[in-house]
């Protein structure tokens, strides 16, 4: 199951952040001296301003890290060489069972929005899809399904996947809380898969792709003519086909004679690098929103500073990590746009602006409420430079009629006076 070319593999993804916003640089900085090991992201295949908007190019800002084995055996997470299960689940109605799977690898993404999304690569030991898509029915239930090694007494009480991630990420957050899933309520978190299986060639993979992209187990029912609008199945060339919704994106490959030279060498690598990335920019994306939902937005109502501050930071985000289109490969464009919309990102992007709305309320009824001032003021000006001029007047008036008072008799100096009046 170690081998160069693996016949199926499975990315389970456990985003988290600082419980404290502040204390997000702390805990960046503490990840390479604790177990982490920063990886260079050279991806000729999204465009450039892409890749240096989003602050990804470099070591010394790194995004991705891999995960020293040596320091995860010693954490008490063992990987690559030891066997994991689930739980026991039935399965097409005989006896319970497990789902038997090694952990690959473990990446670690960071981004400096906050927003951290660990990478757990899963290889399973039945290549069989639609066991392949129970198992993951199982696993992304991320806090409440335990998952055991075989290298640990049989009486072992199992541990979840973010028990695993609070393990692994323990000396790098020392003293600083981290929040798993921070949008989902208490035991009700889904993980995201993002998978690759070599299946053998056959007329159509409908039914494999269609338990596959929701994560489905045997219990599910599946419609041949069922027309969903709110997840895609489609052919990207004659050997790959891709099942994609919300929960997940499945890839299935079979390998022609001719073309098992490219599958083998060239395009799984080109999964794990490019289709990898993309889907972790695509994740950030949706994550980032839910931040901004469930975080961010909470106690902004009528806080003009506050709302001019979460401006500014979604406004960042927006001009940072939010592309509607990432490379002039017609493939991987393809795979973004369909995951992006099935994310429904636009919407979520929506959702997360409405606050602002209540900035340009607030900011209305201010200059309304200034204008309204100033037209008052201006008012009294008015009135108060009218009254003026008629004391004025009345000052020359008075004087004038006094200085005729040798000509006219003074009762009509005084009536001239009130006439002016």
């Amino acid at each position: 199951m170690s081998s160069a070319y693996l016949p199926n593999f499975s990315y389970l993804f456990v985003p988290f952040t600082t419980k404290k916003h502040e204390l997000f640089s702390d805990f960046y900085n503490s990840i390479s001296n604790n177990g982490w090991h920063p990886l260079n992201i050279n991806n000729r295949y999204l465009h450039r301003y892409v890749v240096e908007k989003s602050h990804i190019n470099s070591i010394s800002n790194a995004t991705r890290f891999l995960l020293d084995k040596d320091f995860a055996a010693a954490q008490g997470v063992p990987i690559e060489s030891v066997v994991y299960s689930t739980q026991e689940h039935e399965y097409k109605g005989k006896e319970k069972q497990r789902f038997y799977f090694t952990i690959d690898s473990v990446e670690l993404f960071v981004f400096d929005t906050s927003i951290c999304i660990l990478a757990f690569k899963l290889c399973f030991e039945k290549t069989d899809p639609f066991a392949i898509a129970a198992a993951q029915y199982f696993l992304r239930k991320i806090s409440t399904e335990k998952i055991f090694c075989n290298d640990t007494p049989t009486n072992q009480e199992g541990e979840s996947f973010v028990g695993l991630s609070e393990k692994l990420l323990s000396n790098a957050s020392e003293n600083i809380p981290l929040d798993f899933f921070f949008y989902a309520a208490a035991n009700n978190e889904k993980a995201n898969f993002l998978t690759y299986i070599d299946v053998p060639q056959q007329k159509d993979y409908h039914k494999e792709l269609f338990f596959l992209k929701w994560c489905y187990n045997n219990n599910f029912d599946y419609y041949d003519d069922c027309n969903e609008g709110d997840s895609e199945i489609y052919q990207a060339n004659p050997n790959v086909f891709w099942g994609i919704s919300a929960s997940a994106a499945v890839c299935l490959v079979n390998k022609s004679e001719a073309r098992a030279p490219f599958i083998e060498n060239v395009f799984q690598d080109n999964f794990q690098k490019h289709y990898l990335m993309t889907y972790i920019l695509l994740l950030h994306q949706k994550y980032m929103m839910y931040l901004f939902l469930t975080k961010m937005s909470v106690g902004l109502e009528g806080n003009l500073e506050q709302l001019k501050q979460y401006k500014e930071m979604l406004y960042d985000f927006e001009s940072h990590y939010m592309f509607s289109y990432i490379s002039e490969i017609p493939q991987y464009q393809r795979f973004y746009s369909k995951t992006r919309e099935l994310f429904s990102l636009d919407a979520l992007f929506r959702d997360v602006q409405e606050p602002l709305l209540q900035l340009m309320e607030i900011k209305n009824r201010q200059d309304e409420e200034a204008q309204r001032r100033r037209e008052q003021q201006i008012s009294t000006s008015l009135s108060a430079l009218s009254l003026l001029t008629i004391v004025s007047a009345l000052t020359d008036a008075t004087g004038i009629t006094s200085n005729l008072g040798w000509i006219i008799p003074e009762s009509i100096a005084r009536y001239i006076q009130l006439s002016l009046f």
